[in-house]
């Protein structure tokens, strides 16, 4: 009978401590799971901002941007799109290490769909640490014609925003991390002024 005693406390105790261990290990689980994060931290245009087809640019489209009598086939004859420098970043601030596997994202211009990007990666992100992504994107001519026409139409106003997703791997189990930033800018007097400059007539810094 004392013996049984001993061994049903011993059960009991054994039981305890697995139950308080897999506790533990589900707080751990929830507490990485729940301070995981992405962010854009830097998104803007790029240097340069807009590639221009030189060879396109003549003397009446010249006086034309000079004389701020800006026309959307204009426009959409001579650049070849405009490049975004897009910064985001993806923290760890659970107890457990993670993998950032891929990072999609769609870009919009004042609502207009700009294209989809997918990135594959294989980066590790140890618990307390971050990782910083840095990459280009061209939004090529045949995607500016309607959002050039939009710009236009609201003298030069361009929301440009980015919406996505980063999915990381946390013990193998995969999770997305939503991450969205819109900018402002007036994006046609930032072409007319590339522009002017690629041919010596702009302002002088």
């Amino acid at each position: 009978m004392f013996k049984e005693l001993i061994m049903m406390t011993m059960r009991n105790k054994i039981i305890s401590i697995v139950v308080s261990i897999l506790l533990l290990i589900s707080l751990v689980l929830y507490y990485s799971y729940t301070n995981v994060e992405a962010e854009v931290s830097d998104f803007k245009l790029g240097d340069p901002a807009i590639s221009i087809s030189s060879e396109k640019i003549s003397i009446a489209i010249i006086s034309a941007l000079i004389s701020n009598e800006i026309s959307i086939p204009l426009l959409i004859d001579v650049i070849n799109g405009v490049n975004l420098d897009i910064n985001m970043e993806i923290k760890n601030n659970g107890l457990i290490p993670i993998e950032i596997k891929s990072v999609k994202y769609q870009l919009y211009i004042n609502e207009i769909d700009m294209g989809f990007n997918q990135l594959d990666l294989q980066i590790s992100v140890p618990p307390g640490a971050s990782r910083t992504l840095n990459f280009y994107h061209l939004i090529k001519r045949e995607s500016l014609i309607e959002a050039v026409a939009s710009m236009v139409e609201s003298g030069g106003s361009a929301n440009i925003s980015i919406d996505g997703e980063a999915t990381v791997s946390l013990l193998g189990i995969n999770m997305t991390l939503p991450f969205y930033k819109k900018i402002n800018l007036n994006l046609i007097e930032i072409i007319r002024m590339e522009i002017l400059n690629k041919v010596g007539v702009g302002p002088k810094t």
